[in-house]
C-alpha cells in the first residue's frame, strides 16, 4: 500500500483514494486466503501431534491374570462393578464371600462389594485367603457402604461416621488421575463417611469439609475422638499396619464421581492392565447428510451449516483439530422435499472444505441385499458424485448403511471397499452385538480395521428436544457423568454416530457435544484429540491387541443381526455336535463310527489340518469367518440330519471354549476320557512314528529337563482332564457335555456310541452292534464288510497294541503325575452323579497296569 501511495503522487486526489481502496481490498482478500490455508494446515497438524507425543499403554498379560470380585451373594444380573470391568475389557471372576478360597492362578486385584471386606477381615475362616493376599501383595479396592457393618474400628476399615450427600473435594494424590486435584464435586447420592487419621499410611481421596458435617447427630464421644481426623468418603491405606494395601470407598457406582474414582483406583493398582491413560481420540460422524427431513419445520437450513462451522471453531479449544465427519449418499441430493433444504445442502457442499467426508452407498442400499455387481455400481456412482461435487474423500474411511455387511461380515463389501475407495477403516455398533453388556469392540477383517461406534441417543427421529426419550434433562444427565460420558471414559477411541437431522431443528447434536466436551474439560483431566481414521485404528489396537482377531458370534441367535443378513440366511449346516478331544483318546474312531449313523453327517476333510476342521484353534482358519466354517459341512437334506465335527486339538486350547460358545452356544461337546497314562504314551509314539525326535526316549521326552519342552507339554498337558474340564465349565453349562469312558470305548465301542445317541437324540436310536465287529487281524473294532467303503481306520491307529510297552519306571512316573488330577476328576463325577471313568482307580491306587 505504501509503495502504491508513493507512486501515485501525480494522480488526482479522487483517483488516489480509489486506488488506495482497491489496494486495501486486495490485501484483505490475500490475507483471508492465507489464513484459510494456515487454518487447514493447523487443523491437520493438530490432528497428528497428539499421537506423536502421547505414550500408548499396550496391555499385555497372560490369560491367567484376572480381577476377583467378592460379593455377599450370588446375583443372576451383572452388578455395576462387573459392568465396569466389562467396559474396561478386563477378565474377571465373581465369588461369594462364603465360598471364597484363593488358588493359583491368583488374581492381580481383589474387589470387595456389598461391604464384604469387614467379614473378610474379621472372620477366622478367611485366614488362609488373607495370608495369600498379604503375602503376594495383592491390592484391594473395597466398597463399604453399610453403616452398620462398616463401623469396624481397625486399620482394615476406619471408623465410619454416617451418611453424607453434598460437596466433596479431591485431594492431591497419585491415585487420582482422571478427576482433577483439589476440586469440589457434587455427590448425587448419599455416601458413607470415614474418619481418616493424620497418619502417613492413610490418605483421604474424597474429603468432606468438616463444617459441612452435622456433628450434633453424632455421639459426643465420636465427635471428640475424630476432631483431628479428616472426614472422607474414600481413602487410601498403604497397609503398613495390617499388610493389606487398599482403597476403601463409601459411595456406590450410581454416582459418576465415585465411578471415576473407582477407575482411578483400579488404574493406580493395576497400571496398564486396567488403564489406557488420559488421551481420548474423538470423532463425530454425521450420517446421511443429504437425507431430506420428513417435515418442513424440521428441515435443514443454511444457518445450520454456519452453526456447525462455528461449533467446530469454538470446540477446538477443547478438541484440537476437531471437524465433523460427513457421510453421504449422492442420490439424496436430488430428492429434497423443500427448496430451503435443497439450498442448504448445496450451501453445505459449497462449504465442503470445512468438513471431513466419507461415503455410504449412492442410494443408501444395504450391502447384504446386493450382488457383487450391483454393490460395485453403487460405490462407483457415489464416487462419481463426489468427484462431480468436488467433495474430497481421502480419509480411507467408510460406513455402510445400517451397518449392513460390516458385522455380520459380507465379503463383497470388504473387497469392493478396498478396490474402489481404498478403505482401510470402518466402524460399527453391531459388534459383537448391538446391545452388548461388555460394550462394543473392534476387529480386523480382510485388512480393514473395524472400530467400535458409539450411540448417543440421537437418531433420525430425535430432532426435537421433546422427542428425546426422557426429555432434554435426561439427555443432559447422560452427558454429565452418565452413559454418553462413559463412552468417552471407557474407550480410548470414541466414534459417535449422529444424523444430519440432529443438526437442524433444535440442533440437539450441537447442544449434546457442546455440553459433553465442556463437562469433560471442566471436570476431568481427560485430553480430547482428533486424528485420522488410520491413526485411530492404530491407537485402538495398540491398546486392545487382543481385539485384532474377531470373536465370531452366531448370527442366527441375534434378531438384529438376522435383519442385516440376506433373506433365507440359515445356520442349519453348523454343527450340533463337536468332538473336542483330547488327541490320542479315540476321537477319530468315535467320528468314524458315528458317521455311519444315517442321521449324523461329519464335516468335510481338510487337507491342511490332518483331515480335521480345526477352525476354533487355528487362527488362519478362524479369521476366514463363519461362511468358511459353514462350507466345511454338508448341506442339510433332511430334518433329522445332525452335522458334527471332530477336532481333538480343541480340548486343551485356552481360547477355544469362548470361541465355540459365542458361535454355537447350544452345541453338544463330546470329551473322550482315556487313561491319561496310555494317552500320553500314544502321543509319544505318534510323534516318533513320523520320524520326529530321532533317538529320543520316552523318559527323556517327559522329564522336567526334557530338551523338547513343547513336546513334553503336548504329551502331558491334555491328560490333566479335570484341569481342562473346569476351564470349559467356566463357559459352558455341564449339560453341554457328554463324557465318554475312553477305555470302555476301546473295548466296547457300540456301548459308548449307543449311550451317546440315547442321551443326545433318543429319537434317532440306532443299532451300532449290527455294523461294528472286532477285527482279529487288525486287533481293533472295524465296520463289518459292506457297511462302509473304508472298513478299518488307518495303520496309525491302535499303535500301542503292537508297540513295545512302556517301562514300569515311566509308567510309575506318569501315574504319580496324574494322580491328583484323577482324584479331583473322580470327585467331580461323584458330586454330579456322572459315570466315573473305569481307569480312575488304576491312576489313584496304582494297583494294576492297563498299558
Amino acid at each position: 500500500i505504501l509503495l502504491l501511495n508513493s507512486l501515485m503522487w501525480n494522480f488526482k486526489r479522487r483517483e488516489k483514494w480509489l486506488l488506495l481502496f482497491l489496494a486495501i481490498f486486495f490485501a484483505l482478500y490475500l490475507l483471508r486466503h492465507i489464513h484459510s490455508i494456515w487454518e487447514k494446515e493447523n487443523i491437520r497438524r493438530l490432528k497428528f501431534r497428539p499421537l506423536e507425543t502421547a505414550g500408548v499403554a499396550i496391555r499385555e498379560w497372560t490369560p491367567s491374570e484376572y480381577v476377583l470380585i467378592v460379593s455377599s451373594h450370588n446375583k443372576s444380573v451383572k452388578t455395576s462393578v462387573e459392568k465396569v470391568f466389562d467396559q474396561l475389557k478386563v477378565p474377571f471372576r465373581v465369588k461369594q464371600l462364603g465360598a471364597l478360597s484363593l488358588k493359583r492362578p491368583l488374581p492381580f486385584l481383589v474387589v470387595f462389594t456389598d461391604s464384604t471386606i469387614v467379614n473378610f477381615m474379621k472372620d477366622g475362616s478367611h485366614d488362609a485367603s488373607r495370608t495369600i493376599i498379604s503375602t503376594n501383595k495383592i491390592p484391594i479396592v473395597s466398597f463399604c457402604t453399610d453403616a452398620g457393618k462398616c463401623r469396624f474400628n481397625s486399620h482394615a476399615i476406619l471408623n465410619s461416621l454416617g451418611y453424607y450427600k453434598s460437596i466433596v473435594r479431591t485431594r492431591a494424590s497419585e491415585i487420582i488421575n482422571v478427576l482433577k486435584h483439589n476440586r469440589e464435586y457434587s455427590l448425587s447420592r448419599s455416601a458413607l463417611t470415614f474418619a481418616v487419621p493424620s497418619q502417613a499410611e492413610f490418605k483421604s481421596l474424597l474429603s468432606v469439609d468438616r463444617y459441612r458435617v452435622d456433628f450434633n447427630k453424632l455421639a459426643p464421644i465420636v465427635a471428640e475422638s475424630t476432631k483431628d481426623d479428616e472426614i472422607s468418603i474414600a481413602y487410601y491405606d498403604s497397609g503398613a499396619s495390617d499388610g493389606f494395601e487398599k482403597v476403601v470407598i463409601g459411595g456406590d457406582l450410581g454416582d459418576w464421581v465415585v465411578s471415576v474414582l473407582f477407575v482411578d483406583a483400579l488404574s493406580f493398582f493395576a497400571g496398564d492392565k486396567l488403564s489406557f491413560g488420559l488421551q481420548r481420540i474423538v470423532q463425530v460422524d454425521i450420517d446421511d447428510v443429504f437425507l431430506p427431513a420428513k417435515s418442513f419445520e424440521n428441515s435443514f437450513r443454511k444457518s445450520d451449516v454456519d452453526a456447525m462451522i462455528e461449533f467446530q471453531h469454538h470446540v477446538r479449544n477443547i478438541v484440537p483439530g476437531f471437524q465433523f465427519n460427513l457421510g453421504f449418499c449422492g442420490s439424496f441430493l436430488s430428492r429434497g422435499r423443500y427448496p430451503e433444504e435443497t439450498s442448504a445442502f448445496k450451501y453445505l457442499i459449497a462449504r465442503r472444505d470445512k468438513f471431513m467426508w466419507f461415503p455410504h452407498m449412492y442410494r443408501h442400499y444395504q450391502p447384504h441385499n446386493l450382488t457383487f455387481a450391483k454393490l460395485r455400481d453403487e460405490m462407483v456412482e457415489n464416487k462419481k458424485f463426489a468427484a462431480t461435487q468436488g467433495i474430497k474423500v481421502s480419509s480411507s474411511y467408510a460406513v455402510a448403511p445400517h451397518h449392513s455387511g460390516v458385522y455380520p461380515v459380507v465379503d463383497n463389501l470388504f473387497q469392493l471397499w478396498k478396490d474402489i475407495w481404498n478403505v482401510t477403516v470402518t466402524s460399527t455398533e453391531e459388534y459383537p452385538r448391538l446391545k452388548s453388556t461388555s460394550g462394543h469392540k473392534g476387529f480386523v477383517y480382510k485388512d480393514i480395521s473395524v472400530l467400535p461406534r458409539q450411540t448417543c441417543g440421537l437418531f433420525t427421529h430425535t430432532v426435537r428436544s421433546k422427542l428425546y426419550p426422557g426429555g432434554i434433562d435426561d439427555l443432559y444427565s447422560r452427558v454429565s457423568g452418565g452413559s454418553i460420558f462413559g463412552s468417552v471414559l471407557f474407550n480410548p477411541v470414541v466414534i459417535f454416530m449422529t444424523h444430519i437431522g440432529n443438526y437442524g431443528a433444535d440442533r440437539l447434536a450441537l447442544k449434546t457435544f457442546s455440553k459433553l466436551f465442556s463437562f469433560i474439560s471442566e471436570n476431568t483431566n481427560l485430553k480430547l484429540y482428533s486424528a485420522t481414521p488410520t491413526e485411530m485404528a492404530k491407537y485402538h489396537f495398540s491398546v486392545f491387541p487382543d481385539q485384532v482377531l474377531p470373536l465370531w458370534t452366531s448370527p442366527c441367535a441375534d434378531d438384529r443381526h438376522l435383519k442385516i443378513l440376506p433373506k433365507n440366511y440359515s445356520c442349519a449346516v453348523l454343527p450340533q455336535v463337536i468332538i473336542i478331544g483330547p488327541q490320542k483318546s479315540g476321537t477319530t474312531a468315535f467320528q468314524f463310527f458315528l458317521s455311519a449313523h444315517p442321521d449324523f453327517a461329519t464335516s468335510h476333510k481338510s487337507i491342511k489340518s490332518f483331515e480335521e476342521v480345526q477352525f476354533f484353534d487355528n487362527d488362519n482358519h478362524y479369521i476366514q469367518g463363519i461362511e468358511w466354517y459353514k462350507s466345511m459341512f454338508p448341506k442339510i437334506n433332511r430334518k433329522t440330519q445332525v452335522n458334527f465335527e471332530k477336532s481333538a486339538s480343541y480340548f486343551d486350547k485356552i481360547k477355544v471354549p469362548l470361541r465355540i460358545h459365542e458361535m454355537l452356544p447350544k452345541v453338544k461337546l463330546v470329551i473322550i476320557l482315556r487313561n491319561p497314562v496310555a494317552r500320553a504314551y500314544s502321543w509319544y509314539l505318534h510323534e516318533i512314528s513320523k520320524g520326529n525326535y530321532p533317538g529320543l526316549s520316552f523318559n527323556n521326552a517327559i522329564s522336567v529337563t526334557s530338551p523338547y519342552p513343547e513336546l513334553r507339554n503336548k504329551i502331558l498337558s491334555p491328560g490333566l482332564y479335570h484341569k481342562h474340564i473346569k476351564r470349559w465349565l467356566e463357559v459352558f453349562p455341564l449339560s453341554s457335555f457328554h463324557f465318554v469312558d475312553g477305555d470302555n470305548f476301546l473295548a466296547k465301542p457300540t456301548t459308548e456310541l449307543e449311550l451317546f445317541n440315547s442321551e443326545f437324540k433318543p429319537e434317532l436310536k440306532y443299532n451300532f452292534s449290527s455294523i461294528i465287529e472286532f477285527n482279529t487281524e487288525k486287533q481293533l473294532h472295524c465296520f463289518k464288510k459292506g457297511v462302509n467303503e473304508k472298513t478299518c481306520l488307518g495303520e496309525s491307529k491302535g499303535r500301542t497294541l503292537n508297540s513295545a510297552k512302556m517301562s514300569a519306571v515311566d509308567e510309575r512316573l506318569l501315574v504319580d503325575y496324574y494322580r491328583s488330577d484323577a482324584e479331583q476328576l473322580r470327585n467331580f463325577f461323584i458330586n454330579r452323579k456322572l459315570r466315573i471313568p473305569s481307569w480312575t482307580d488304576y491312576i489313584i491306587t496304582g494297583n494294576s497296569s492297563t498299558i
